[in-house]
């Protein structure tokens, strides 16, 4: 069998099956090096361990809730340590993958181009890379996704009082997933309802159902998000817009959303151009599509948002929902105008050299960190140090109170039944217990130290010191780095008690 044949038959070969056992062989490789590189906690991770000691409708007013009731859930299995972001991580992975198979069949692709365009996600850049170092609410965000496409197309095709549910259920996941959701939902509705088809299939007393289940699930928290007295809006203006002038802010806004446009599509774009140019313009004459529609009104609302709003951060993990069905269009239109066997068993060829490239940067991040990689590289900070500190010190009724996240996330991973508050966040401190100490901890290494009006109420001559040199030097520097923490425990009496431990 030659060389081409041979690279024909993994398209051939290819079913649901065997492409959910590399979506699982996929997932478990990259939670693998995740773990490798812990057990530490860094990034947004140190945050949400700290918020999730609680049920709420609502966290912060950056994100709705959908991550952290998950995490919640999953922490109930692994506890709040590094392998419960990792499940929920994976999770939200595996279900776009389902979703994205299941969305591509609505849209009319046979079994095997449905199958590979769920392995084909690691082609977008903000999924092949950026989701295994970076990404939280968006890891949600991205399944919600999915599955709200599976339920709209699915719209078309049948008109079932349990699809009517089926897309409320979407949407209430959507919203409850990323607030940057919702625009593009409104998008593809809207472009759903000038399709006769759809239009028809929507427009039916039915759709009270899907209105009613999708307010039913958010209602909780859009009650949480009032009462937090506007906060998410000043975000936004602080987070997108900022305080500079208008040109240069849309100056910048508009070259980060065409690059995060650019990006999303570059890689998948490029392999059909290179495996078949007649093709490739093929593809521009199979447009009339509600998914193509939607990612050409997406886009363009992005672009238009930068210059109504002014807004000059458009990060390119914003741009997955947008963008989104404008993959879906691509593969799906791709199993039509190209060689199907030829085509998807190069891009499944590519799509996984990109991810054993992907790993193994990765795993050199693991285990050489440093330059380029990571800079602060705070998932390797030693806290053993300090968990040997407080193991004879703090009592199972103390409360724990850190003056930086990532100490704070890190003590609940160390002491998971304990009470532990972040300083940062005090608005989100879990319940008071009614007897225990209260201690205060911190690192100069990590964050500045306490304001000398806090520290004056403290005792002084009875703090302790706990930290030593990391276990591994970082790439480029000559020493090991070293972390201090101070340990210092809050008297009844002082006013500092009863603003930081709550109780």
């Amino acid at each position: 069998m030659s060389g081409a044949a041979r690279r024909d038959g993994l398209y051939t070969a290819l079913s649901p099956r065997t492409a959910a056992l590399f979506v699982a062989l996929y997932c478990a490789a990259n939670a693998a090096i995740t773990l490798a590189s812990g057990p530490a906690l860094a990034l947004d991770d140190v945050k949400l361990n700290v918020l999730t000691q609680s049920w709420r409708p609502g966290y912060l007013p950056d994100n709705p809730p959908l991550f952290e009731w998950t995490l919640i859930l999953a922490q109930g299995v692994f506890g709040p340590t590094l392998a419960s972001f990792v499940a929920v991580k994976y999770f939200f992975l595996t279900a776009t993958a389902a979703f994205t198979f299941l969305a591509l069949r609505e849209a009319g692709a046979e079994r095997r181009a449905a199958a590979a365009g769920a392995l084909l996600l690691p082609l977008i850049p903000q999924i092949g890379l950026a989701y295994h170092q970076t990404l939280t609410h968006s890891a949600a965000l991205i399944a919600a996704t999915a599955f709200f496409w599976f339920a709209l197309l699915r719209m078309e095709r049948r008109r079932r009082l349990s699809d009517f549910a089926l897309l409320g259920i979407a949407i209430g996941l959507g919203a409850l997933s990323k607030y940057a959701v919702i625009p593009p939902m409104l998008v593809a509705l809207a472009a759903a309802l000038s399709r006769p088809s759809l239009r028809r299939s929507l427009l039916r007393p039915q759709l009270a159902l899907t209105v009613a289940v999708a307010a039913l699930m958010v209602s909780p928290h859009l009650l949480w998000l009032a009462e937090t007295h506007g906060r998410a809006a000043a975000l936004f203006q602080e987070r997108f817009i900022g305080s500079a002038g208008y040109r240069f802010r849309v100056g910048e806004g508009l070259a980060s959303a065409a690059w995060a446009i650019a990006v999303f599509f570059a890689p998948t774009l490029v392999l059909l151009f290179i495996a078949d140019r007649q093709s490739f313009r093929s593809l521009w004459s199979n447009r009339n599509s509600l998914l193509f529609a939607s990612a050409a009104a997406a886009s363009v609302l992005i672009l238009a948002a930068v210059l109504l709003l002014g807004l000059s951060n458009f990060q390119e993990r914003y741009a997955l929902a947008f963008l989104f069905p404008g993959f879906l269009w691509l593969i799906a239109t791709s199993a039509k105008v190209y060689d199907a066997p030829r085509l998807f068993s190069a891009l499944l060829v590519a799509s996984a050299a990109l991810s054993i490239a992907s790993a193994g940067v990765r795993a050199v991040e693991a285990f050489s960190p440093g330059r380029p990689f990571c800079t602060s590289c705070r998932q390797h900070i030693p806290y053993l140090y300090l968990q040997r500190a407080l193991d004879g010190k703090a009592g199972v009724e103390d409360t724990l109170v850190a003056f930086d996240d990532n100490t704070a996330g890190n003590l609940r991973r160390l002491f998971p039944n304990l009470r532990v508050i972040s300083a940062l966040h005090i608005e989100n401190a879990p319940p008071a217990r009614a007897t225990g100490d209260c201690l205060l901890i911190w690192s100069t290494d990590i964050s500045p130290p306490p304001a000398p009006s806090a520290l004056d109420q403290l005792d002084q001559t009875r703090f302790e010191r706990a930290g030593g040199p990391w276990r591994l030097r970082m790439r480029g520097e000559k020493e090991l780095r070293s972390t201090w923490w101070t340990i210092a425990e809050i008297e009844r009496s002082t006013p500092m008690r009863a603003a930081l431990c709550q109780d």
